[in-house]
């Protein structure tokens, strides 16, 4: 999953912090790189890759989905499914 800014790079380093929703369970089911629920956008840059790692160890499919809630300074978070992104975990 990529947090971007539009247009870029930025200036200072940005904090986009995100929410973790759905039927998997983050340390069971899957593991995100970094700080669970923030990414930062470092000075430069234009985007910052957030690594999920499926660890689902049951047979049924799980569903996360993930939600930019704030970022700052100088961003804006989007409205709408442009700040979601949904993944299936899969054994």
């Amino acid at each position: 999953m990529t947090f971007s800014l539009i247009p870029g790079p930025v200036i200072h380093s940005t904090t986009v912090n995100y929410s973790m929703t759905g039927n998997a369970t983050r340390g069971v089911h899957f593991m995100v790189s970094g700080t669970p629920g923030t990414a930062t956008i470092r000075a430069g840059q234009s985007l910052v890759s957030v690594i999920v790692t499926s660890t689902n160890a049951s047979h049924t499919a799980k569903n996360v989905t993930f939600t930019e809630t704030s970022c700052g300074p100088n961003c804006i978070v989007p409205t709408g499914n442009g700040k979601k992104a949904k993944l299936t975990l899969k054994r």
